[in-house]
């Protein structure tokens, strides 16, 4: 059952971006979408496979899941984020959207939440530990609707978004250090992940969900900054 709630919630995710971007992109463009929505999927379905060979459970330095999952993700992402479409996006698409989809950090820590409670990962990531991405994710409908009703200005927004980039780099921290230095950092005396956290689906709070919010984090930060008539790369 958790395996289908994942992938479903996964394919709402690419799902909206892609209509979103389908939406705000000039008739020239609208035919390229498509490759964004289906390289993610191949690449998720890579990851799968991946996993299920058991492939990212060697956590030897550098760890596996790095170099074949988190950064490839963030590659294609970035890939798309500044391309002709990513760049047009940046230019028409209102500042209120990409805030109010971070509100999806919501489900994914409860998601983590259940994950803890089928004992695959630890407690310390979850909301209930030291993870407080579910609120975040709160605030970012609140940040959004406000962002919709102009009642709030760049300097905040750019703010907002900078604090987003801390958090998940935190919650990054937590999960790395509880994969490869359990007894060390956390002084316990067994693993406090399970195998089942290098398989999918729970491979997907990496692979993808992460790595979607920090991009969505960096188009935010690029919209404000192009309204601001600042040079941004």
């Amino acid at each position: 059952m958790i395996s289908i709630l994942f992938y479903v919630f996964s394919a709402i995710l690419l799902t909206e971006v892609s209509f979103f971007a389908w939406k705000h992109t000039l008739p020239g463009l609208k035919q390229m979408i498509w490759w964004f929505p289906l390289t993610m999927v191949l690449f998720q379905l890579g990851v799968f496979i991946l996993g299920e060979f058991e492939f990212y459970t060697n956590l030897a330095m550098p760890p596996r899941l790095v170099y074949a999952g988190i950064l490839p993700s963030f590659v294609l992402l970035a890939v798309f984020s500044f391309s002709k479409i990513g760049n047009q996006l940046c230019n028409y698409l209102p500042l209120h959207l990409p805030v109010m989809f971070q509100s999806f950090r919501i489900l994914v820590e409860l998601f983590i939440y259940l994950i803890y409670l089928l004992g695959w990962g630890p407690k310390e990531a979850t909301m209930i530990g030291y993870n407080y991405e579910f609120y975040f994710g709160i605030t970012a409908l609140i940040m959004g609707y406000l962002m919709w009703k102009k009642k709030l200005s760049g300097k905040i927004l750019l703010v907002w978004n900078l604090i987003g980039l801390i958090m998940l780099g935190f919650i990054v921290g937590i999960f790395f250090t509880a994969s490869i230095a359990w007894d060390t950092f956390w002084g316990k005396e067994a693993p406090m992940m399970s195998n089942e956290m290098m398989k999918m689906p729970a491979l997907s709070i990496a692979t993808l969900y992460m790595p979607l919010a920090v991009w969505m984090h960096i188009f935010s930060i690029r919209q404000v900054c192009k309204q601001k008539k600042m040079k941004v790369v």
